[in-house]
């Protein structure tokens, strides 16, 4: 997301990703007006009309088009966004149903600047400072099964699994099978780098090297990092997220503080420590200034007057908002403990 202009009034922004996409949905409140280049079928310049009163040719105009919303439509992940809502502002049309489709380089303006919350302007801030910084792409390397994943601020997605099949240690083409299936790999890796990837290799064993030596062999050239993991599959992703590993790149990421986060919440939970959980229980630790940090869902935190108050209250009294996206593992187990979690500066009892 690149803030263009800011009246104080209204936002002019530029989509630059799909974390930008999904922030503007997240954001978008019913009622709220945005405005941007559009098309619309003139009835004007048809020379015939049609019982539905359109013009059989009428034709379609490019003009800029601001409407009220009604509706957002985004799948996660998805490069377009849909908001359906009705024109207050065009050449023609007024009153009209229109749906802008928003993809990635589209610029648009933002009204009704009061109806966002600070936790909207958190929210704007954060994809504005991770819009200069690349995709991350991760690949978690095992001997037999190599699996990449994209990682946004709206959770992370499995773009490629690929598992070995054929041969074996014991077969007599064994080094050729796993050559073929390690080139085989890195060849549909690169095909979905992009120049600003950053590219980490995860994983168990030496596998990731020779992953890494066929890129190179391959003519990547692009930035690229070795970790070292304990296990494979989602657990290597968790366990690269949650900081285990020491890699200091990733650690800032909104993925990793919400499973940094989580695991320690869990961990406080099993030991009866300093953590409260349930509106109730976080109403009562906020209204004593107890929390320190408040991890909540993002789409949970925009449900209601009294979850906003909430991230009001932690806010006033020092505390730390953070907004978890919902679609990884952590934020499976933070939707299971009703949606937000509070850790304490001291421990509060039941």
């Amino acid at each position: 997301m690149q803030l263009v202009k800011d009246s104080g009034e209204s936002l002019t922004l530029r989509i630059r990703s799909i974390d930008g996409l999904w922030a503007l949905a997240t954001m978008l409140r019913k009622g709220q007006r945005i405005g941007m280049l559009g098309a619309r079928r003139d009835t004007t310049t048809g020379r015939s009309v049609a019982e539905d009163g359109r013009s059989k040719a009428a034709e379609r105009r490019s003009m800029r088009i601001e409407l009220a919303v009604e509706q957002v439509e985004h799948q996660p992940f998805s490069d377009r966004l849909r908001v359906h809502g009705t024109i207050t502002d065009a050449p023609i049309d007024l009153g009209a149903h229109h749906t802008h489709l928003i993809s990635i380089g589209d610029k648009l303006d933002v009204y009704d600047m009061e109806m966002w919350t600070l936790d909207d302007r958190a929210l704007l801030k954060s994809t504005i400072a991770v819009a200069s910084s690349g995709r991350i792409i991760v690949v978690v390397v095992e001997a037999d099964e190599i699996t990449t994943h994209l990682l946004s601020m709206s959770g992370w997605k499995e773009l490629d699994h690929k598992t070995l099949r054929g041969g074996g240690k014991r077969a007599a083409n064994a080094d050729s099978v796993l050559s073929g299936f390690i080139h085989s790999a890195a060849s549909a890796l690169i095909q979905t780098l992009t120049p600003d990837s950053d590219l980490h290799l995860l994983g168990p064993g030496s596998s990731k090297q020779a992953l890494d030596l066929e890129l190179s062999s391959l003519g990547h050239r692009g930035k690229r990092v070795l970790v070292p993991t304990n296990s494979g599959g989602r657990s290597a992703l968790h366990e690269f997220l949650s900081g285990s590993t020491g890699n200091q790149a990733i650690t800032e990421h909104v993925l990793a503080k919400a499973t940094t986060l989580m695991d320690e919440s869990l961990r406080r939970i099993a030991t009866n420590g300093a953590v409260v959980y349930g509106m109730k229980a976080i109403q009562q630790a906020a209204e004593e200034g107890a929390i320190e940090t408040l991890l909540i869902d993002a789409e949970h935190l925009r449900s209601g007057t009294d979850t906003s108050e909430l991230s009001d209250l932690v806010r006033a009294t020092g505390g730390e908002i953070v907004q978890c996206p919902s679609h990884h593992d952590a934020s499976e187990e933070l939707l299971g403990l009703g949606g937000c979690i509070a850790l304490l500066r001291w421990r509060i009892d039941p």
